[in-house]
């Protein structure tokens, strides 16, 4: 597993740094005390960088993950469930709202990922939405669906 993540540590890495190159020569057409249309690329470069390098990290020091003991065909199941789940937000978004939505659609990924407290499912489904609608809301100044409420 080391090997595997120093192998695609270094591609993403790379591939990071010619985003970034990029979105460098993006022009910056924005209302002074505003976001401009590089903020996001450059939170993209930004996150992808971080995670990329993470992931070069952990090959270089040979972080090994304990192996649990799934079958492959479990954990398929799992991610085409997960993807007709993304399809149906996706599809509920716009009549239900953001907030609504995602609040059933994290809750839905935590329970079938394992997580059986139902404390933690609920609290976490709640504000990770909530935090996310303000974020794009407030601070980047864009509109998420609102549905019809």
């Amino acid at each position: 597993m080391p090997q595997r993540n120093l192998i695609a540590g270094t591609i993403l890495t790379t591939l990071g740094i010619l985003y970034g190159i990029l979105t460098i020569g993006l022009p910056n057409l924005s209302v002074p005390g505003t976001p401009g249309p590089t903020l996001f690329p450059w939170l993209i470069t930004t996150g992808w960088l971080v995670l990329s390098l993470a992931l070069l990290f952990s090959g270089v020091l040979g972080v090994r993950n304990k192996p649990k003991e799934t079958r492959k065909s479990n954990i398929s199941k799992k991610s085409g469930i997960a993807v007709i789940g993304f399809l149906a937000y996706l599809i509920l978004l716009p009549f239900m709202g953001f907030m609504l939505s995602s609040i059933f659609f994290f809750a839905g990924l935590m329970w079938m990922y394992g997580e059986r407290h139902k404390i933690k499912i609920a609290l976490t489904s709640i504000v990770i939405p909530i935090v996310i609608f303000y974020f794009f809301t407030a601070g980047l100044s864009i509109p998420l669906p609102s549905g019809p409420w």
